[in-house]
């Protein structure tokens, strides 16, 4: 089984994911087919077909939210500025998508625990 990946974002973080996941076959020994990274997501769609030529995906697209609906993606990597993940974390979760994203909670604990009551409720 392949395992599916849409990247959103690709600044100095979002580039250093895709490389790690575009590398996994080489340095994990993984089967080749293990890993796919599929689309990747940006503002600026010259940014994002730059993205898909270096990581060799098919998908370079400013909506990200076509990336969370396609069957092949299993994997949502959020590496876009922390102001844009809450929407995004929380239609990866409804979509039933696995998500890999890093925030800054130490100072933002009330909205962390909004974020966990609507994705608990479903809201």
């Amino acid at each position: 089984m392949t395992t599916g990946i849409a990247l959103f974002g690709y600044g100095a973080m979002g580039r250093a994911h895709g490389m790690g996941y575009r590398d996994l076959v080489f340095h994990y020994g993984l089967r080749h087919d293990a890993v796919k990274i599929v689309g990747v997501a940006t503002t600026r769609l010259e940014t994002a077909q730059q993205a898909a030529a270096e990581l060799g995906c098919e998908v370079a697209t400013t909506d990200w939210r076509a990336l969370i609906a396609r069957e092949d993606v299993q994997v949502i990597d959020i590496c876009t500025p922390h102001d844009a993940h809450e929407e995004q974390v929380i239609a990866a979760a409804r979509a039933g998508k696995h998500i890999y994203a890093r925030s800054r909670w130490r100072a933002r604990w009330t909205k962390r625990n909004a974020w966990l009551r609507r994705l608990r409720l479903r809201v």
